[in-house]
């Protein structure tokens, strides 16, 4: 027992709330030990054990007189001497350890294997009868697109809609590589298409990689053709050697309506010539552009030359109307004037002349064809013979004398 130093008597110090209960007393815990492997037959339902009693309280008293003395070191009493006193109970490990858990306080010891049937041929009592329904089947899942599809546990597994979008990726680009290849090969070519009456200039289309389109630019416009005009397709991949092909087609063109028996279409000639010009731009080199231009020109003074006969022949047109008209004036007798016969007479005489032409031969048709396309004088006709250069005759004619005014007089 510890004393306060400052009383006169011993006193018993006070004892700690928080030290555990003494747990002497108690059961120890009790294992389970395995059967060994005995058979069902032989196993004993061990026999209850009784209720352990618990242990008696001790009083304060008791508590105080059973304490056992501080250690060494610490004085019992006196200043410094600590407000409590040391017991000799077990730690909360040991205390833990030695405290039996229900369960096992409880539970009879049995063996690790048994089943009902055994405990019930133990006892005596009827043993169960096993029942003999099938277990019920488990419908397997179908195997859907995200399940793995691996047996190699090692490699990373990889699902089959990720096989599928790359496998549909790699075909959907392979496909557009594949169009875009087809359509720069197919676009390098330059093709002259023949139709009934024009003829087309084309390109191979680039999308769809397929086929052929108009090819742009005013040179490339189509070509009017009639129908009996000859024409041959033809395929390159030289733009300039397309642009060779199709200016011959236009100068073909072109010669043949101003080299015909009756030139009536002298505006299409000038067009084909035109456009002509714009194709000699792509040619291969500058000089066999400049050829070309030079050619080109020539045949646009063709085009003139024609224009100058149309209006000689409509002032031709003019003079037969004219005389026409004064042999009308003629028949009527006019009261102020008389030589309306004359003049009748003298617009023949100038139409006679402008179609005799400078070379002075009756042409078979007004206005002249060309030189080659002249027709050929009968055998026994004298033919006109050309001035040589430098001699009198290649002098020009004198001028006509002039007309004047009708005779007559003029009433005042």
């Amino acid at each position: 027992m510890s004393t306060d130093g400052g009383g006169g008597g011993d006193k018993p110090s006070k004892p700690d709330p928080f030290a555990p209960l003494p747990l002497a007393n108690l059961p120890p815990v009790r294992k389970r030990e395995p059967t060994g492997g005995l058979p069902p037959t032989a196993f004993v339902a061990p026999k209850p054990e009784p209720e352990p009693q618990p242990a008696p309280v001790p009083s304060m008293d008791q508590a105080w007189s059973e304490a056992p003395p501080p250690p060494p070191g610490i004085p019992e009493s006196g200043p410094g001497a600590p407000d409590f006193t040391w017991s000799s109970a077990p730690t909360g490990q040991q205390a833990w350890a030695e405290v039996p858990t229900p369960a096992a306080a409880e539970a009879p010891l049995l063996p690790e294997a048994y089943s009902e049937n055994d405990l019930r041929a133990a006892v005596g009592a009827t043993p169960l009868v096993e029942s003999k329904k099938k277990p019920p089947k488990v419908k397997k899942r179908a195997p859907s697109v995200d399940d793995d599809d691996s047996d190699d546990g090692d490699t990373p597994r990889k699902s089959r809609k990720t096989m599928f979008i790359a496998a549909l990726s790699i075909f959907v680009g392979s496909g557009i590589a594949a169009l875009v290849f087809m359509g720069k090969v197919n676009s390098a070519r330059y093709v002259i298409e023949c139709e009934a009456e024009r003829v087309l200039v084309e390109q191979g289309r680039a999308f769809p990689p397929w086929g052929t389109s108009s090819l742009e630019g005013a040179e490339w416009a189509p070509l009017k053709i009639p129908p009996e005009a000859a024409c041959h397709p033809r395929e390159t991949e030289d733009r300039t050697e397309l642009a060779a092909w199709y200016l011959k087609v236009l100068i073909d063109q072109a010669t043949k309506l101003l080299t015909a028996r009756e030139v009536t279409k002298v505006d299409d000639a000038e067009a084909a010539l035109n456009q002509a010009l714009l194709v000699t731009r792509s040619l291969r080199t500058e000089d066999d552009a400049k050829n070309a231009r030079g050619e080109i020109d020539r045949l646009l003074g063709d085009v003139v030359y024609w224009r100058a006969s149309a209006r000689l022949k409509a002032a031709s047109d003019t003079l037969t109307e004219a005389a026409k008209q004064f042999d009308t004036a003629a028949a009527q007798r006019p009261a102020h004037f008389t030589d309306a016969a004359e003049w009748a007479h003298f617009s023949r005489k100038l139409i006679d002349q402008l179609r005799a032409g400078p070379a002075g031969a009756v042409p078979g048709s007004f206005p002249p064809l060309p030189p080659g396309e002249r027709p050929v004088a009968p055998i026994g006709t004298a033919l006109p013979v050309e001035p040589e250069q430098g001699s009198a005759a290649s002098e020009p004619p004198p001028p006509a004398p002039d007309a004047g005014v009708p005779t007559g007089g003029v009433l005042l």
